[in-house]
């Protein structure tokens, strides 16, 4: 898809920090099941992004059917339902481990995805390192980026499997901020690029 008004290396330079971490976990054996898609920035005001196929947001899945029968929807059978969902599971765990540590802003659900076979992703990264949109002024943006209705599937608060999700989510957040100087060194080397969000900061 071609795309216009953006400066679309932010979006390239927060996927390549999620291959990164990505790449972090898998070396110590977790695997959180990250959607890295292809995107190229031509200029500073567009690009050209890659479609993730059989995905759908949560919005627009939302308006059909709950996030659990979405889930079991393309399962053929009992065992390819668990492993939807323990896909949705970890990366729901990974990516609120990552868009937390990244300061991900502007999160709803027409920016969060779901894949068929049960993988969640993060789109549209325009605010990025605690910035927010205007009407967001204030609210911080360093928050677990997961709703209510996310974790419905996973049986609630109480339910047996968000324990799961709540231990790889530490797991997660404690293997990639062991890793936070050489992530921040990486970003830091990018600094004077030019990019909206990654402005130097001496505090």
């Amino acid at each position: 898809m071609f795309k216009t008004g953006d400066d679309m290396r932010q979006d390239a330079l927060v996927l390549q920090l999620f291959s990164i971490m990505d790449n972090v976990l898998k070396e110590v054996g977790l695997d959180c099941n990250f959607t890295i898609y292809n995107l190229i920035a031509f200029t500073t005001n567009d690009g050209l992004l890659q479609f993730v196929p059989k995905s759908e947001t949560i919005q627009q899945i939302e308006k059909e059917m709950p996030i659990s029968k979405y889930l079991n929807k393309f399962a053929k059978t009992q065992e390819e339902q668990k492993l939807n969902l323990d896909r949705y599971i970890y990366s729901c765990a990974g990516y609120c481990a990552a868009t937390y540590l990244l300061g991900i802003g502007d999160r709803h659900l027409e920016n969060i995805m779901i894949t068929e076979d049960g993988r969640l992703f993060h789109i549209d990264f325009g605010f990025i390192f605690g910035k927010e949109p205007n009407f967001l002024k204030g609210q911080l943006s360093t928050k677990l980026r997961i709703s209510k209705s996310m974790i419905e599937p996973i049986g609630g608060i109480q339910g047996e499997k968000y324990q799961v999700f709540e231990k790889k989510f530490v797991e997660s957040f404690l293997i990639l901020r062991n890793k936070v100087t050489f992530i921040l060194n990486l970003i830091h080397l990018m600094i004077n690029s030019g990019i909206g969000d990654l402005q130097y900061r001496d505090h």
